[in-house]
């Protein structure tokens, strides 16, 4: 079992995929107004409900954004 606190995003999309498979019971501890664990900042799925656009988790089809390993509590 492995917890990390507070680091920022160490990898790409694939690189959090094969983390978790190989980790599975791995956990990110992060403050939601910590930045650092926000860092770098990733490129978000959008999804439209009605009139409203809301922002969700990091795409992971966008090979260019940032991603994190694990499970964030």
């Amino acid at each position: 079992m492995v917890y990390t606190f507070g680091e920022p995003r160490v990898g790409d999309p694939t690189f959090a995929a094969n983390f978790d498979k190989l980790l599975p019971n791995s956990y990110r501890v992060v403050f939601r107004h910590d930045i650092v664990p926000h860092l770098p900042p990733c490129i978000r799925k959008k999804k439209q409900m009605d009139k409203l656009v809301t922002s969700y988790d990091c795409d992971p089809n966008n090979p260019y954004t940032a991603f994190h390993h694990s499970t964030e509590i």
